[in-house]
């Protein structure tokens, strides 16, 4: 289940909308020069819709951190928008033919905030001193990577990464104990970036410094260190409520809103929107636990079936009742290679559906506990389609979802909105890999989880 995020700009600054974006989300890839005469006090003021939580690149688990974190500090390389891997905290890398060793020759013309120069050594001690922080979701969000690394099972008692090799202070060696195809792509995350401590304070090489920091606000100016000249010498970003939005940027009290794909009304006389944020989803989550409604297989088949049958015209649809829900009909996929074809899905949906009146009759018996961060309209669409919801069914706010997905699991079924790397063949591994960063308990299956640790083995593409 898909939609797109909103990218709002007002009319009166559109004429800086495309270096906006850039900010947002590609600046310190592309890296724009400008003279510093233009570049002095230019500040740049942006709405948020969520807040992002921990500012700290090993803790990163909400699209708003990425954003900011992304302007603040460098992991070795970065993906660009196009899908191309291209440099970043390293200038140079190599793949062992079996690649399981990976090889970076460290940018050390970089520096950091603080003026002390990038080496190989700052990212072996950033990720171990990351791994060693309590972690905000089931894993540490260094695990989708780490945990292959040569003696990662060993840290809680060593506390060091072996596998994690500085040659020099420009050459930094990875060794992985399996074959790790992927391993380029998911080190350009932001969570392995190099940090600099320093007591209380945290450097990063990117073009910006977070000059002060709050729940709800995040002041940031430029790095006098850094080779990339921002477009803004400053920024503000704060937390607007989606329904402030729209005045907000009318009275020019914020300059651009990222919506996060909550679907704010756009394209008015005085706002412009650009789409984005292709990773953000609406999941509906099915908590498969032993001993709650939905450990019985056909149980959820049935609800499947229901929410699918929901696309039809009439007064039970989701998607009028939520005009930003979308259906994906892959969701039916059973455990096997390749994409469904429509034919299959239907029969699918058919044969799922034959368990909808007993799905009925039990949840009936016994309500069901559904939590949404999307508001009461879903809640009230699914009664309507015949669904018993209990009386602690309700509404929350994205913090208890994630505290109920990660840690609690006592709910039987969750709705919200999620970022996972779709675009990335190797993103699913974050929500049900054995130690995927954001995996849970109540999604997750020994036979899936199996399969992607095999999958991650494979060398050869045409496997």
């Amino acid at each position: 289940m898909t939609k797109s995020g909103n990218f709002q700009i007002s009319m009166k600054t559109k004429m800086v909308s495309l270096l906006l974006i850039l900010f947002l989300i590609l600046l310190t890839m592309l890296g724009i020069n400008m003279q510093s005469k233009q570049n002095q006090d230019r500040l740049i003021r942006v709405g948020f819709v969520k807040t992002w939580s921990d500012l700290k690149p090993a803790l990163q688990h909400t699209l708003a951190a990425d954003v900011i974190l992304g302007n603040v500090f460098e992991p070795l390389l970065r993906t660009t928008n196009r899908g191309v891997l291209r440099s970043a905290g390293a200038k140079a890398w190599s793949v062992s033919p079996d690649m399981r060793v990976f090889t970076f020759t460290i940018d050390r013309s970089k520096k950091f905030s603080n003026g002390a120069y990038l080496t190989a050594h700052h990212y072996k001690k950033s990720w171990e001193e990351g791994l060693a922080l309590a972690p905000k979701s089931a894993n540490s969000s260094l695990a989708d990577v780490l945990y292959k690394i040569e003696g990662a099972e060993r840290f809680q008692d060593t506390r060091t990464l072996p596998g994690v090799v500085v040659k020099d202070e420009s050459t930094l060696e990875l060794r992985f104990s399996s074959p790790f195809r992927m391993g380029l792509e998911q080190l350009a995350g932001i969570r392995y970036s190099a940090v600099l401590r320093d007591g209380v304070h945290e450097f990063g090489t990117g073009p910006y410094v977070i000059a002060r920091s709050s729940e709800n606000e995040v002041d940031l100016v430029m790095n006098p260190h850094s080779a990339i000249k921002p477009s803004f010498s400053r920024a503000n970003i704060r937390v607007v409520k989606l329904e402030d939005a729209s005045g907000s940027l009318a009275r020019g009290e914020i300059d651009a809103y990222h919506d996060f794909g909550a679907g704010v009304v756009c394209n008015t006389e005085r706002v412009a929107c650009f789409g984005g944020v292709e990773s953000n989803h609406d999941v509906l989550d099915l908590n498969a636990l032993p001993g709650g409604f939905f450990a019985d297989i056909r149980m959820r088949q049935a609800f499947q079936a229901l929410i699918h049958d929901s696309k039809t015209d009439g007064p039970n649809r989701l998607v009028t009742s939520i005009p930003t829900f979308r259906i994906d009909s892959q969701s039916f996929l059973p455990l096997q290679a390749g994409w469904l074809d429509p034919d299959r899905v239907q029969n699918l949906i058919q044969q799922y559906s034959e368990s909808i009146p007993e799905f009925l009759s039990r949840n009936k018996a016994r309500p069901i506990t559904v939590v949404t961060t999307k508001g009461p309209e879903f809640l009230e669409a699914l009664q309507k389609m015949g669904v018993s919801l209990s009386t602690d069914s309700r509404v929350v706010e994205f913090r208890e979802l994630i505290s109920i997905i990660y840690k609690k699991h006592d709910v039987d079924a969750l709705h919200g909105n999620f970022s996972v790397a779709s675009g990335d063949p190797d993103g699913i591994y974050h929500v049900l890999g054995k130690e995927g960063a954001i995996s849970s308990p109540m999604i997750q299956r020994p036979g899936v989880m199996e399969l992607l640790e095999e999958g991650r083995k494979i060398v050869h593409i045409e496997e």
